[in-house]
């Protein structure tokens, strides 16, 4: 993992696409937790999806940011390769030196995409104090992460 503080010079790649992840997040619609979750992904042709979280009442009902992109892209590109994806969280909470980390269902689901497609996915999680996070697999987040090889089928 590598960490970028506010004053560092990030790569032209990671800040275009943190930068997508911050203007997904003005469309969370996080009226409880007034947590603001945007995400961006990049595939391996430079098409770029976005998502949102979407809170509702009935909290199960919730949806992340990182699930509703990767499941938008999924939709629409049934045979793609995600080459990174940016998470970007507007929080009313200063927390300058921890990263908006993804919950474990979106863990989960972020690596059965990579382990689905055979390859890495950049992780990129940012703040809106400026830190940024680089994890160069998602396996450096979940290690031992479950898979269908896990499956006895």
């Amino acid at each position: 993992m590598i960490i970028y503080k506010p004053q560092d010079h990030l790569p032209e790649s990671i800040e275009s696409l943190v930068t997508e992840a911050r203007v997904a997040s003005q469309d969370a619609y996080a009226p409880y937790s007034r947590y603001k979750v945007g995400s961006a992904i990049r595939d391996t042709q430079g098409n770029i999806f976005k998502g949102s979280n979407q809170e509702n009442a009935s909290f199960p009902l919730c949806m992340c940011a990182e699930r509703t992109t990767l499941y938008h892209y999924s939709s629409i590109i049934q045979k793609g390769e995600i080459e990174s994806m940016a998470v970007y969280a507007l929080s009313s909470v200063e927390s300058p030196d921890l990263p908006p980390s993804p919950c474990g269902a979106c863990r989960q689901v972020l690596a059965e995409f990579q382990s689905r497609q055979e390859r890495t996915i950049d992780l990129i999680l940012s703040n809106q104090n400026g830190y940024v996070w680089h994890f160069q697999s998602i396996s450096e987040l979940l290690p031992y992460a479950f898979d269908p090889k896990n499956l006895m089928i």
